[in-house]
C-alpha cells in the first residue's frame, strides 16, 4: 500500500511540471502552458506566480483501487474544470473547510477520488443513488453534471462484469488513468507530452495494478501504446490508420458511425475476426494482461456495446469475463 501511495504522490507531484512552465522547449510546456493561459483567461488579474502556487490544478494520477480494480481505462488526459474542487500546488492555504492539500489529501484523492455523496467534502460521486454517480464535488460544495467520459467508463465495466451502472463500484471494480497526467481541455498539448509522461510513469502503472483487462480508449492513447508495446500487438490492433508515429499499428477498422456498423454487420464486414483483432494478450508489468482497444467515446463511432449489440461478438466478450475470472497472481 506504501508504494502505491507513493506513486500517487509521485505523479500528482510531478517535478517536470514547473519545469516545463518555464522552458518553452519541454515537450510538457504546450499542456502545462494551456492551464496557465485558462486561468489567465478566467481572471485577468492573476500573476503567473499566483497561478502557479494557487490556481494551478495538479497532474491527475488516476482514480480508483489502482491494486485491488479488475479493469483499468487508459485514456489520452484529464480534463479540466476551473470550478472544481482539485488538489493545487497550495500545500498551507484554505481547500476546503479549513484544510490544505497536503499530502495526505492528495494521495486520498487520487487514490480514493470516489465516494457517496456527502460522506467527503472532495473528490467525485460514486453513489448512493444512480443520480449520484460521476459527479465532481466542486469549490462552492456543490456537484457537477454527470461527467460524460466517466458516464461511458462505468457503463462499459458494467456490461463486462454483468452489473447495472449503479452496482459497479469506480473504486473496486475499475479505475482510470491516462497517459498524459497533466489536465486541459481537447487534449490540447498532449501530443508533444505523451512520450516524456508515458516514459516516466507507465512502467510504474503497471507495475502496481492488479487489472487483468486494460482498455485503451481513442487513438492518441492508443497510439503511445502501441509504440511502447508494439512487439506483442498484431498490426490491427487499434483503428488510427497508418501514421508515421507508428507506421506498423494501428490498421484495424471501426465502424464510423452507427448506420456504418449496421451496413458492415449486413455486409459481413464487422464479425468475430476484426472484432477480436482489437484484443491482444501482452505482457505488462510482468503479469499477463487483456489489452482491448475501443475508439474514443464521444465522437460518432459507436462505442456502447450496451446498446449496439452487433458491435460485440458474444464470443469476445466471453473470453473477457473469462479473463477477469482467473485467480490472480
Amino acid at each position: 500500500m506504501e508504494q502505491i501511495k507513493r506513486l500517487a504522490w509521485d505523479i500528482s507531484n510531478c517535478t517536470e511540471v514547473h519545469k516545463a512552465q518555464a522552458d518553452g522547449a519541454h515537450p510538457c510546456h504546450g499542456v502545462v502552458d494551456w492551464q496557465f493561459k485558462e486561468w489567465q483567461n478566467l481572471d485577468p488579474s492573476l500573476t503567473a506566480d499566483e497561478i502557479s502556487k494557487k490556481k494551478l490544478q495538479r497532474p491527475e494520477a488516476w482514480t480508483g483501487d489502482l491494486q485491488g480494480a479488475k479493469i483499468l481505462f487508459l485514456a489520452s488526459n484529464p480534463s479540466f474544470d476551473s470550478n472544481e474542487r482539485f488538489p493545487t500546488w497550495d500545500e498551507t492555504g484554505k481547500a476546503w473547510d479549513g484544510h490544505s492539500w497536503d499530502k495526505e489529501s492528495v494521495v486520498a484523492f487520487a487514490s480514493h477520488r470516489f465516494v457517496d455523496k456527502g460522506s467527503r467534502d472532495f473528490g467525485a460521486t460514486d453513489g448512493p443513488n444512480p443520480e449520484d454517480l460521476d459527479r465532481t464535488i466542486l469549490e462552492d460544495g456543490n456537484v457537477s453534471a454527470k461527467v460524460n467520459h466517466w458516464r461511458w467508463v462505468r457503463n462499459l465495466a458494467a456490461f463486462i462484469l454483468e452489473k447495472s451502472a449503479a452496482e459497479t463500484s469506480a473504486h473496486s471494480d475499475y479505475v482510470m488513468t491516462e497517459i498524459v497526467h497533466c489536465k486541459s481541455t481537447y487534449e490540447a498539448g498532449v501530443p508533444k507530452a505523451i512520450p516524456k509522461c508515458s516514459e516516466m510513469w507507465l512502467d510504474r502503472m503497471w507495475q502496481n495494478t492488479g487489472a487483468r483487462i486494460i482498455i485503451v480508449a481513442g487513438a492518441k492513447a492508443g497510439e503511445e501504446f502501441a509504440r511502447l508495446y508494439g512487439d506483442q500487438l498484431p498490426d490491427d490492433w487499434g483503428s488510427w490508420t497508418s501514421k508515421p508515429s507508428c507506421p506498423s499499428k494501428g490498421k484495424g477498422t471501426w465502424p464510423a458511425s452507427v448506420d456504418e456498423l449496421e451496413k458492415w454487420v449486413a455486409d459481413d464486414m464487422w464479425g468475430e475476426t476484426q472484432q477480436r483483432a482489437h484484443t491482444a494478450s501482452l505482457e505488462l508489468g510482468g503479469k499477463e494482461r487483456l489489452v482491448i482497444y475501443f475508439a474514443r467515446p464521444g465522437g460518432t463511432s459507436p462505442t456502447a456495446p450496451w446498446k449496439n449489440n452487433s458491435l460485440l461478438d458474444q464470443r469476445i466478450l466471453v473470453s473477457w469475463r473469462e479473463a477477469l475470472s482467473r485467480p490472480r497472481d
